[in-house]
């Protein structure tokens, strides 16, 4: 069954986070979406951790801190209609506006555009604590928002993505901290040798 290989691919990122942009390849796939991302909330901006390989972590990047003050509006938004209810669950955008053509002249989503996404839909991922593992997956200019039939297939998968990203959050944790160190050393004008316990 193809939803029960899904699901043990999300639990293979917790042994290998690197499997993450497969995973989330997949998922986007699986609801004809252009891409899916992994972020939190932080000192008022966002911060993508995890993405599909539709993205470009620079532009991201970019996006996140240009159009900040219209994302973590929307996000609010997002949010403020998550909590309403225990489960996890994934939101239209469409809870963001009334008419169509006045959301496409704001600025973050006539960017976007661009780009080739317009619609999108959201989930939080841990609702006691709102700032980490939000989800959000964006499609494709050319269609319209996500469909009753794609928030059943996601809302089967992301109480495990959930479950994952939080078995894995320590192992990430770690992979963050030795990519920190081998980046310090490298920035180091003398030679450095790290040795185990062996020697």
């Amino acid at each position: 069954d193809a939803s029960i290989e899904t699901d043990l691919r999300i639990y293979d990122t917790v042994a290998d986070p690197s499997l993450w942009p497969e995973v989330l390849d997949q998922l986007a796939d699986t609801v004809d979406a252009k891409g899916c991302l992994v972020f939190e909330v932080a000192e008022q901006s966002l911060h993508t951790t995890l993405h599909s390989s539709f993205y470009v972590p620079d532009m991201l990047a970019a996006y996140n801190e240009k159009f900040r003050y219209e994302e973590m509006a929307d996000q609010k938004a997002f949010a403020d209609r998550a909590i309403a209810h225990d489960s996890i669950d994934i939101i239209s955008d469409e809870l963001l506006y009334d008419d169509l053509q006045t959301f496409k002249t704001r600025p973050n989503v006539s960017h976007v555009m661009q780009l080739g996404i317009l619609h999108r839909a959201a989930a939080l991922l841990n609702k006691d604590n709102q700032s980490l593992s939000r989800f959000s997956v964006q499609f494709s200019t050319r269609r319209g928002p996500i469909t009753h039939d794609e928030v059943a297939t996601l809302n089967q998968y992301l109480p495990h993505i959930a479950k994952a990203l939080d078995l894995g959050r320590p192992s990430m944790e770690l992979a963050r901290a030795q990519r920190g160190l081998l980046a310090a050393m490298d920035q180091l004008t003398i030679g450095v040798c790290v040795l185990d316990a062996a020697g």
